[in-house]
């Protein structure tokens, strides 16, 4: 009966929720209300807000040459149009409802394959968004081709597609071979942390994945052609392993060209070894391994005045971002300021923001609030967070830095059209930054000039910029006069002072990323000579230390070296002038793929998500079977769930057991809001209320309003007409039903492989049954769930649950209790009560990090095997006396990867009278607690 009502909200909640893990899970918030549009092409839908029109523009003629291109490519066609979705900043993507999960920062854009959506933001870089544009638009044709030549050939059994072929292929046929691909491969052969195809579960799903795919697939297209490449589709149905495909197309068994491509690997690097150092070899190491970016040199104020040298940057150490602070050679990293654990500091953009600090220990940083960038100021000598200034002009906030007095600061930021432009803000006035720059140029990477009187910043308005070259330019405060310091096609950024004269920055001009010193603005230099690359630069006037982060062992760390320009290599600078080269972004104007009047205002556009049967068994209700239909609008913002099963035993009892339910959620909002309707009928039977049948037919309202990303309230309300016949002894109840339920909830949980490890899930609720017809109270429900889970190092953890559970009334909504999730040892829904005292407590460690075993299947591969030692203790009561339970024991978590944690347990029972001889011994899918 209750269960197929549950079924409907539980599917209005795993809609509303971006995790959807049982009642907790994060918020995906719509903070603005998006005035949709849609420009059609010949080949695809781009979809985009007023404020953003340019952007639309650009990705139609990006997309249609494109398409043009991977047309050839795959020598296939895609008669639908593909549908785009395109934002202006990184903090709007975050909010798109196209896919329910939470977005990552590193995430660039993404595919949806069941519709063929395309997603993605714009994040300053023309070049870069064209890049990942196609990126994207080679997973469309990848999933059609496939698809195409499946159907067409109808193969018994299609074997699927490795994930690193697949982003492998798409960064291939996006992009040339750069140097960023460069210095990722050149530092795993020098490192000897090379990763071939038969360990490539060791970095699934990273990035390093998709470099090791895209050298893997430019290496094939090397030694057989590109069009070989293309061969691989029309192979696809006629092979039984993704081995033989490969040996198929090219002739070659897959074990010796991964044998090749490795080796010519080694013969490229190798040899770069009498030109390039690795960083531990010639720096010093601040940081452990990990990822820690932008070191800035701090000199804190003692009581005495003396000087308290310490260094501060970016990091994730413990798998989230967090502004961490050292004493160089006196111990390791410490957490100042923690992100994503709380709205106000929601995000800490950990890859691109950049930090500074001011000579008296103030620190500048950005972070994510609500929906835009906050401007952060941490003071190293309270250690607290002293000031933070927010504009509401402004959605992206980076890079900001200080000027030599500590009275401005300049960054670089874009508001509702996308643009990266640089802004001076001065911090003894509330007075909103001003705008120096203002053009569709990417601006970045700003530094005042010693004097004040200028700023020094990268930028790709120069040569080579459309295609993303990035160089450095002085902008003069007075006039908005602007010199060109650089003119490469390449990378020339993140440039800082060292004095009067010198400027060091990163550039990529000899083939790998190394610092530079531009000294009195005529002589260039060679600074550091790095397999691993060098970023983030910045010199400690006070010790005269040079400290970098460098790529290595999968990760960045921070080093520092001695700066003596007796060791730097004097090297050629191009010629410079006060002009730079314009360039133009390509737009759709005047096109023949496109009219005017192909511009339309948004409708929603419904189309399937999920249309299936099924047949079910319950150990207490029998066999059900059913179907279920989800539809959705393109946008995701409405949904609407259509459930229909028949419990019936016999065929006369078929027409009047049909159980429907439709429900619609609407998610285009901050307040996301539903409703339901249902027609249920159900026999059932538990050892308190007998064996009973029961009717109902009603709506449901459903109201979740988001306070942050990690709190929100919600409102849910049942009304409905309800019939129960209670058949031993004869009995009936009938009337009209209302059980209103408020709940409060929190989670801002850290996950890894098998579940939650660090932070706090809270779900408080209570709710009424109201007999309409009769004004009297039925039930009165209430109950809490608190979990608390206590980090113990980067894989373990204690963790700790406190469940409490009371129902009353004529009517009492009793709870099942036992089993895996709940109460280890017993079985479940052993118990049935109407209240509940329960406490888990657990200790979490890893077992196995990675085990791969062969198998007549192939390889299986497990990410991460952990074990577990638990107690719990349990009181559930029928009446007045709790009947006191409790369990102990051990057991292993092995995780399978996407959405599977597989779960043994081994527990020891007892009623705290006696303690059970046996060993229980259960099994489940599902995640820690």
């Amino acid at each position: 009966m209750k269960r197929f009502i549950i079924v409907l909200g539980w599917t209005l909640f795993m809609a509303a929720s971006a995790q959807s893990q049982v009642y907790f899970g994060k918020n995906k918030i719509q903070y603005t209300d998006f005035d949709w549009h849609v420009l059609e092409t010949e080949h695809f839908q781009i979809y985009f807000y007023p404020e953003e029109q340019w952007l639309a523009e650009v990705a139609a003629r990006a997309a249609e040459s494109s398409y043009q291109e991977l047309r050839i490519k795959f020598q296939h066609h895609i008669f639908s149009q593909i549908p785009i979705i395109v934002y202006s900043s990184a903090n709007y993507f975050s909010e798109t409802n196209v896919i329910s999960s939470l977005l990552p920062e590193a995430v660039g854009g993404f595919t949806e394959f069941f519709k063929g959506r395309v997603a993605l933001p714009y994040t300053g870089s023309y070049a870069d968004f064209r890049r990942i544009l196609q990126h994207e638009l080679v997973h469309v044709f990848t999933y059609s081709k496939l698809d195409y030549v499946l159907r067409t050939h109808h193969p018994v059994n299609a074997i699927p597609p490795p994930l690193w072929w697949i982003e492998g292929l798409a960064e291939h046929w996006s992009r040339p071979w750069g140097p960023d691909a460069d210095l990722v491969m050149r530092q795993m052969v020098l490192e000897n942390h090379l990763v071939t195809i038969g360990d490539m579960y060791r970095i699934h799903g990273s990035y390093y994945m998709y470099k090791v795919g895209e050298s893997i697939l430019g290496y094939w297209a090397e030694q057989f052609g590109e069009s070989a490449l293309a061969r691989m589709f029309d192979n696809w149905p006629r092979a039984k392993s993704f081995a033989q495909l490969v040996e198929m197309t090219f002739g070659v068994p897959l074990a010796k060209l991964d044998a090749d491509w490795a080796y010519q690997l080694k013969k490229k690097y190798y040899p770069q070894f009498d030109i390039l150092d690795l960083p531990t070899a010639v720096a010093r190491p601040v940081s452990p391994d990990g990822f820690y970016l932008s070191p800035v040199p701090v000199c804190v104020p003692n009581k005495d005045s003396t000087c308290d040298p310490q260094v501060v940057y970016l990091g994730n150490q413990m798998g989230y971002s967090a502004l961490y602070g050292q004493r160089v050679g006196k111990g390791g990293p410490k957490a100042l300021v923690k992100g994503g654990r709380s709205g106000r500091l929601e995000m800490l953009h950990l890859y691109r923001a950049g930090i500074d600090a001011s000579r008296d220990g103030l620190v500048a940083f950005s972070s994510k609030s609500s929906e835009r960038d906050v401007l952060f100021f941490y003071d190293m000598k309270s250690h607290k967070i002293v000031d933070e200034r927010k504009f509401d002009h402004l959605i992206s906030i980076v890079s900001p830095t200080f000027s030599s007095d500590g009275n401005w600061i300049v960054f670089s930021a874009a508001e509702m059209d996308g643009h990266l432009d640089l802004y001076i803000l001065d911090l003894r006035s509330q007075d909103p930054p001003r705008r120096i720059t203002h053009d569709h140029y990417r601006d970045i990477d700003p530094v005042f000039a010693p004097d004040r009187m200028s700023v020094v910043f990268a930028s790709d308005r120069g040569q080579g910029g459309k295609e993303g070259a990035l160089n450095l330019f002085e902008i003069e405060l007075a006039t908005g006069q602007l010199t060109a310091i650089t003119a490469t096609s390449g990378f020339n950024a993140q440039p800082t002072f060292g004095g009067l004269d010198t400027l060091f920055f990163v550039s990529d001009r000899d083939g790998s990323f190394d610092v530079y010193a531009l000294v009195d603005e005529t002589r260039l230099y060679r600074v550091t000579t790095l397999s691993s690359g060098a970023w983030g630069p910045r010199l400690d006037a006070q010790t005269g230390d040079l400290y970098f982060s460098a790529h290595t062992n999968f990760g960045y760390r921070i080093f520092l070296t001695p700066v003596d320009p007796a060791t730097w290599t004097s090297v050629s600078l191009e010629p410079t002038g006060p002009e730079h080269s314009q360039w133009n972004l390509d737009r759709v104007e005047g096109l023949a793929f496109v009219e005017a009047d192909h511009i339309s205002k948004y409708r929603n556009e419904f189309s399937i998500d999920i249309a299936q049967s099924a047949i079910s068994y319950d150990a207490v209700y029998g066999t059900l079977g059913g179907f279920q239909l989800a539809v959705s609008d393109l946008l995701g913002n409405e949904l609407y769930h259509v459930l229909i099963s028949n419990p019936a035993n016999t065929s006369a009892e078929l027409l009047t057991s049909f159980n429907v339910a439709i429900a619609y959620l609407n998610r285009t909002n901050r307040t996301n809001y539903g409703w339901g309707l249902f027609h249920l009928y159900n026999e059932n039977f538990n050892f308190v209320d007998g064996l009973y049948q029961e009717r109902q037919v009603g709506g449901l309202l459903y109201v979740s309003y988001a306070l942050s990303k990690f709190r929100r309230i919600e409102l849910s309300g049942f009304v409905r007409y309800s019939k129960r016949e209670w058949l031993t002894p004869p009995d009936t109840r009938e009337g009209i039903l209302a059980t209103p339920t408020l709940s409060l909830v929190y989670d801002n949980s850290l996950w890894e492989v098998t579940g939650p490890i660090e932070g706090i899930r809270a779900n408080i609720s209570a709710g009424i049954t109201y007999l309409a017809t009769e004004s009297r109270v039925l039930s009165r429900t209430a109950w809490a769930d608190l979990r608390h889970y206590f980090r113990l190092g980067r894989q373990g953890a204690f963790a700790t649950r406190l469940y409490a559970y009371m129902s009353g009334g004529e009517e009492p909504a009793r709870r099942y209790f036992g089993g895996s999730w709940d109460f280890r040892g017993y079985s479940r829904r052993e118990f049935f009560a109407r209240k509940i005292l329960f406490v888990s407590n657990e200790l979490r460690f890893p077992l196995i990090h990675q085990l791969a075993l062969e198998s007549p299947l192939g390889r299986l591969n497990f990410r991460g095997i952990r074990g577990i030692l638990f107690a719990d203790v349990g009181a559930l009561y029928e009446r007045d006396t709790p009947d006191w339970r409790g369990s102990y024991g051990f057991g292993w978590r092995i995780a399978l990867g996407g959405l599977m944690v597989l779960r043994f347990d081994f527990a020891k029972t007892t009623d705290f009278k006696t303690i059970n001889p046996g060993l229980d011994f259960d099994f489940f899918f599902g995640w820690n607690f």
